[in-house]
């Protein structure tokens, strides 16, 4: 039945992008645990910022650190490469819980070792495990939670691990002036803590995805396989490649803020302006992201992937200006502000819903992957150019970044978040009834 009425009226759906507040209340349970067992575990994240200073206090050489610190970041990419492969064929609950559990041991197992090429080896393993969890936890944030609400959810998440570690050193300080080994025993405390909150608020919790009927139904008629896929598959994925070379781009432009730049700082004036840059993007992104997302996740995917791959590459290149240490202040807010409109889709939004889904911790691993491969990458080439051509290596991220903008026109398809947008847009257009709107 029609009634007549001059403008549409409009019904909220619990399906529909909400508020930071709504959001957070009708997240399910599974979710609000494992964004709150994600800040613990990033909290007591201690080894990532002091295995250096760990290594050369029991005797080591500064090469020797160094080359361990090499070591535990190569395993680092493999490690969300196999978390994304394990994610996938045991299941991302299990994922969390096993490799938790073993980076707890293998963390405890560092103090009593004494030979530094098997302390190279158990380092290397501890870089690779302690990163697997990563496409297993945004896979389960993936399948519990709507698509249209996965920006805000997934910036929820970054604010807990930009929180944790955020606290984290000041923590370790007080910590290592107890003992160097008491930090590693609550670090494995911190890490179990973490598999026990994953192994008992996810117990049964884990559902298809809203995608999941379309799975089923491809699978139904032959046109999808029921084994999860390899990493051979997703590479002949052609626009999703396309789309890694945008992560890995903007990966290597934004590791620049923390290797570069402090170069930069540094030979100017010091490294309290150096630290006042970091406490300024972290204070940013921590009391900022949400509000940004709240706006953000009612673009169209591409547009906060365009967007902010500028704004962090254009933040860069201000820094190459002549203009005293203000053009480093805005450059800085210019780049951390593309952080938060384009890392929550950049690393997990898009990740998460570009693939099948029965491949979604595989998409999710590669892209954590390659950013990693990128932020390892990108001070040995961005520190390279420094000493060679000075401040225009912030150019040469404007070039990197027109690499990045590229690679999104190129690689990047509509969502399943964004298909849903423009079904319920065309369901709420008015039908013109003799010059005025007739709606149901």
């Amino acid at each position: 039945m029609l009634r007549v009425s001059n403008e549409a009226t409009t019904v909220a759906s619990p399906d529909e992008a909400g508020g930071i507040l709504r959001t957070w209340q009708e997240t399910p349970l599974g979710v609000k645990a494992l964004i709150g067992g994600t800040f613990v575990n990033r909290f007591g994240g201690f080894l990532q910022f002091f295995v250096i200073l760990y290594l050369t206090q029991r005797g080591f050489t500064n090469g020797q650190a160094a080359l361990a610190s090499g070591f535990y970041a190569a395993g680092s990419i493999a490690g969300v490469l196999v978390g994304g492969s394990l994610s996938d064929l045991i299941g991302p609950r299990l994922t969390i819980v096993i490799t938790m559990v073993a980076t707890a041991g293998n963390t405890i197992a560092i103090l009593y070792i004494n030979n530094f090429v098997a302390l190279l080896v158990a380092i290397t393993v501890l870089g690779g495990i302690c990163q697997m969890y990563r496409p297993a936890s945004s896979s389960i944030l993936a399948t519990l939670v709507h698509p249209s609400r996965q920006v805000m959810v997934f910036s929820m998440y970054r604010l807990a691990v930009n929180a944790a570690t955020t606290l984290c050193p000041l923590v370790a300080v007080l910590i290592i002036a107890v003992s160097w080994d008491l930090l590693f025993y609550v670090e494995a405390i911190t890490i179990l803590l973490y598999a026990v909150i994953i192994a008992m608020a996810l117990r049964g919790v884990v559902l298809p995805s809203p995608s999941a009927n379309a799975e089923k139904a491809e699978q139904k008629d032959g046109t999808e396989k029921t084994s999860a896929g390899s990493y051979l598959r997703l590479m002949t994925d052609g626009r999703y490649m396309l789309f890694l070379v945008a992560v890995f781009a903007v990966s290597v432009i934004y590791v620049q803020s923390l290797t570069t730049l402090p170069l930069l700082v540094e030979e100017r004036w010091d490294v309290l302006h150096f630290s006042i840059l970091l406490a300024l993007n972290g204070f940013v992104v921590i009391t900022c992201e949400l509000y940004v997302s709240k706006h953000v996740q009612h673009w169209k995917s591409r547009t906060p992937l365009l967007l902010g791959s500028v704004l962090v590459a254009g933040g860069m290149m201000l820094f190459a200006l002549p203009l005293g240490y203000p053009i480093l202040i805005i450059g800085t807010l210019a780049w951390t502000t593309g952080e938060m409109i384009c890392f929550p889709m950049l690393f997990e939004t898009y990740p998460a819903q570009v693939g099948p889904e029965n491949m979604r911790g595989r998409y999710l691993g590669a892209a954590n992957g390659i950013s990693n491969a990128g932020m390892s990458i990108g001070p040995i080439v961005g520190i390279a150019l420094y000493d060679r051509i000075g401040a225009s290596v912030w150019y040469f991220c404007g070039i990197v970044g027109a690499i990045a903008v590229l690679a999104v026109l190129a690689g990047t398809v509509p969502l399943p978040r964004d298909r849903e947008r423009e079904d319920r847009a065309a369901r709420k257009q008015p039908i013109a009834v003799e010059g005025q709107t007739a709606v149901e």
